[in-house]
């Protein structure tokens, strides 16, 4: 079982090596903003399988964010009394508490989770969408389950 830095360590590593092909096949000429902010969707990307577990960076960070949304939320609600607002209060709540029925290393660390997290990327921008998909891959592929159902 790796933890949150071996997964960050590999996907920095595996995210150089595909810049390097990149800029070896003339692909790529110099790295920009939009490169460095890929790179953070990946490091985010890399860690988001584990949101399935209680202990893991990634789901504290979720737990404190959609805290703090839903705080917000109901906050806008009762100062304008926009239902908008409390509906997303309670979606996001409703999130939040599916959450602790996840089981470590389900659904989260399947192939197609990683596909349908970062396709919606692609609307932004298609290089967002491949380097999370990278970071979850290189997640998936340390804890052994890129492939298949491997016991780790």
């Amino acid at each position: 079982m790796s933890g949150y830095k071996t997964h960050l360590t590999a996907y920095v590593i595996a995210a150089a090596a595909v810049y390097y092909f990149l800029f070896r096949a003339g692909l790529k000429a110099e790295v920009g903003v939009k490169d460095l902010i890929g790179g953070g969707v990946g490091v985010v990307y890399t860690l988001a399988p584990d949101i399935d577990s209680r202990t893991s960076r990634i789901r504290r960070f979720f737990n404190l964010g959609s805290a703090s949304a839903v705080a917000a939320s109901t906050t806008a609600y009762l100062i304008s009394g926009d239902v908008r607002y409390a509906c997303a209060a309670l979606a996001l709540s409703a999130l939040t508490a599916g959450m602790w029925l996840t089981r470590h290393r389900g659904a989260f660390h399947q192939p197609i989770a990683g596909a349908l997290m970062s396709a919606p990327l692609a609307l932004i921008d298609p290089l967002y969408a491949g380097m999370g998909f990278l970071g979850y891959g290189v997640h998936l592929a340390l804890d052994g389950r890129l492939l298949g159902r491997a016991r780790v």
